[in-house]
């Protein structure tokens, strides 16, 4: 349950970074992409950082999602998704601090934890998964073939 509650936690923590986005400063789309660019606010630092929780959500939510579904074991899903949403909240005051390195270190380190999830269900729990399929539709075959003496 812990990668689940981590999915949570993760939308809380980018919800509180866009109501810190918000301000009387113009918010058209193209003064954003401007102080993003030259960095010339804090609030185009919390902007970017919002796009950023934004992008790598799907990744994160479908590796929780697809390691529940393959049975990836709970500590390998937990310490991961642990991990994830530490790596971006580090990132996140790295942000904040005008620390390049380890803004990116850490956004890679949270990459990583997703990938990592997603191919240990799909490359380790999958084939388990994929031979039980398999063996359900050779009898579902057999059955058909049997009833309609298709030999």
């Amino acid at each position: 349950m812990v990668g689940i509650y981590a999915v949570f936690v993760y939308t809380i923590v980018d919800y509180i970074v866009k109501v810190l986005s918000e301000s009387d400063i113009d918010d058209s789309p193209t003064m954003r992409w401007i102080r993003i660019i030259k960095k010339s606010s804090i609030v185009s630092r919390v902007q970017a950082l919002h796009l950023t929780l934004i992008d790598s959500f799907p990744l994160f939510a479908a590796s929780v999602i697809i390691s529940y579904i393959t049975n990836v074991p709970i500590l390998v899903r937990n310490t991961f998704s642990i991990l994830f949403i530490l790596s971006k909240i580090i990132s996140a005051m790295s942000s904040f601090l005008y620390l390049e390195f380890p803004r990116s270190l850490f956004w890679a380190i949270s990459n990583i934890c997703c990938y990592i999830l997603f191919f240990y269900s799909v490359f380790l729990d999958f084939p388990k998964y994929f031979k039980q399929a398999l063996r359900k539709w050779e009898y579902f075959f057999k059955d058909v073939t049997d009833y309609y003496n298709f030999h």
